[in-house]
């Protein structure tokens, strides 16, 4: 007999660590990849998807081990490759931004497998999926929309609080392949210290094409999904934007699982023989989530869905 799974049990399981033991893998001083490069992947033997993962302006990699960590232990091996030391911000810029990045998931697809635990390798059979907070989730989406032939295909793209910075004078480019789901905080867009324009998060998403979601948390800010534990510079960028009165422990998790539940919906990884279920009408990972996620994150959510 089918036991029914509501959607409190997907929220709590999806916001729990899953069930791999994650490991950080170390990179040598004088190797191919920087030392501060972050790659989480699964202790046990198998086959995973991969995320790329880009971070914020002046902030480090492992800024975000905590969020990262929790959707490696659902079954993905995650790169967030340090895409510049946070003292030089000033001296880069987006195309070098998105050519060190667009770099990195080459690696990922040729080469990462020599860093890789003995039986661990990556799924690449539906490509890469390229996401990133602030800054680095604008730049994650230029590498997912200007793309050679050379990269591997873009699984999905995510873009958390997704910012145009320094990106004004690029053509138009719509995502055309994958899925691809943003998510921004209202209250940071009418906020000068959060460098957020009203309309970005709302034109990344526009630009995309169906499948997509649109999700905003507005009680949750925009540097929320980082660790407890920073160092001073990750604190100083931390304290130019606005802060909520959410603690970052209550995000993480909830960020995390949403994370988890777009990326089994995109792939069909789904520990579950049969989609979640709720009443007689069955529901995407995504939407069982959010049925079920706190009322105090104040959610608005909208959503391009393709016609199968």
């Amino acid at each position: 007999m089918h036991q029914s799974v509501t959607a409190d049990d997907n929220i709590e399981r999806l916001s729990s660590c899953g069930k791999y033991t994650v490991l950080r893998v170390p990179f040598a001083p004088n190797g191919d990849r920087n030392i501060a490069d972050l790659l989480l992947v699964p202790q046990d033997a198998g086959s995973y998807p991969a995320v790329i993962f880009n971070h914020g302006t002046s902030l480090m990699a492992t800024d975000y081990k905590d969020l990262l960590s929790h959707v490696a232990s659902h079954g993905y091996i995650v790169m967030a490759p340090q895409i510049y030391n946070p003292l030089a911000v000033v001296t880069t810029s987006v195309k070098t931004e998105q050519a060190k990045a667009l770099a990195t998931q080459v690696w990922v697809a040729q080469n990462i497998s020599s860093c890789l635990p003995a039986g661990v390798s990556v799924d690449s059979s539906q490509g890469v999926f390229v996401a990133g907070h602030s800054r680095g989730g604008g730049v994650a989406y230029l590498t997912a929309t200007e793309r050679p032939h050379t990269a591997p295909a873009v699984a999905g793209y995510i873009g958390v609080d997704p910012v145009d910075t320094k990106l004004c004078a690029r053509e138009t480019a719509h995502l055309q392949r994958g899925q691809a789901w943003f998510t921004g905080r209202a209250s940071d867009r009418r906020s000068l210290r959060a460098h957020l324009k009203a309309q970005t998060i709302a034109e990344f998403y526009s630009e995309s094409t169906a499948p997509s979601w649109h999700v905003v948390a507005d009680a949750a800010g925009h540097m929320d999904l980082l660790d407890d534990q920073l160092g001073w510079i990750s604190r100083t960028a931390m304290n130019v934007c606005k802060q909520s009165k959410l603690q970052r422990s209550q995000v993480r998790p909830w960020l995390g699982g949403l994370i988890v539940a777009f990326l089994q919906d995109t792939v069909q990884r789904s520990s579950f023989s049969d989609p979640f279920v709720t009443g007689t009408s069955k529901q995407s990972h995504v939407e069982t989530f959010l049925n079920s996620s706190p009322s105090d994150l104040a959610l608005f959510v909208e959503r391009k869905q393709a016609a199968y």
